[in-house]
């Protein structure tokens, strides 16, 4: 299956703006949304004074109907951001907001973090300010604003392997941002996929278990977002690596979880992005 990716996501807005169009971001072709500064706005979310507290909110306040794109989410009470918003994904009833990218097109052997923090000279916008410098392209390196602030307990995990698509997400016990999950080196997890998530896609290369586990066994042969136990002294997933990154001449950013994938062999394909989104499922 193959799909053409584009999207964009802008900055935020001090004031509501006239007119913004939306492509989707995985392949979804939006309609034009009018946004008139009196009598546009139709539900929650569209301008910055009436933010939703989540995707599904917007998407219920609509009746429904609204398309995938931006708006302005406050969900932990202090700030209002502007996010991208994935409705009603592969016809579940289930809506999203978009949390990071991860990819490997633009180098996969660099050393993504600095101590505990992301490497701003690899992801883009590292220091939260996210949604200003984006264009059309979504197969980038990114850390949202929604990193910090958004709050969930479902991480929807889209894969896109050579441009076939799969999906998963994951159930975990308690409401956190991902700062709480990747924001230090606790080791995290295990967390399931069971009857309440979803699954689909068939060219899963990287999640391709039924359990995640975050900052697995960094010291050594782990990674910051891996799929169940590693195997041949080395994980699969997002941000893995050999031996701490010493040792060994790879370091994998998003790294299949295939047999393929071993300490003196580099796990890593170049066509090969990963979307990381969240939702409160309960």
């Amino acid at each position: 299956m193959s799909r053409s990716f584009y999207g964009g996501i802008r900055g935020k807005k001090n004031h509501n703006h006239d007119s913004q169009s939306t492509s989707g971001l995985f392949g979804i072709n939006e309609q034009m949304i009018r946004r008139l500064d009196t009598n546009w706005q139709s539900y929650k979310g569209q301008t910055a004074d009436n933010p939703a507290t989540d995707a599904d909110e917007v998407y219920s306040s609509s009746g429904n109907t609204a398309p995938s794109g931006r708006y302005y989410i406050k969900n932990n009470g202090s700030d209002t951001d502007l996010v991208w918003c994935e409705m009603n994904y592969q016809s579940t009833g289930r809506s999203y907001v978009l949390i990071f990218a991860a990819t490997n097109l633009y180098g996969d052997q660099q050393s993504w973090w600095k101590g505990n923090y992301m490497d701003a000279n690899v992801f883009e916008n590292s220091d939260g300010t996210a949604h200003s410098s984006w264009t059309s392209l979504v197969k980038k390196n990114l850390k949202l604003e929604t990193w910090n602030h958004y709050s969930w307990n479902e991480l929807l995990i889209i894969e896109d392997y050579d441009n076939d698509v799969s999906w998963k997400s994951y159930k975990h016990p308690s409401v956190e941002t991902m700062y709480y999950y990747l924001g230090g080196t606790t080791a995290r997890g295990w967390y399931y996929r069971d009857s309440d998530m979803i699954t689909g896609g068939s060219n899963r290369k990287a999640f391709t278990t039924d359990q995640i586990h975050y900052n697995n066994s960094l010291s050594n042969d782990g990674g910051r977002l891996v799929p169940t136990n590693p195997s041949n002294e080395c994980s699969g997933g997002f941000n893995t690596h050999v031996d701490n990154g010493g040792g060994y001449v790879w370091k994998g950013n998003i790294t299949r979880n295939d047999g393929n994938r071993h300490y003196n062999s580099d796990g890593t394909t170049t066509n090969h992005t990963c979307w990381f989104l969240g939702r409160t499922w309960d």
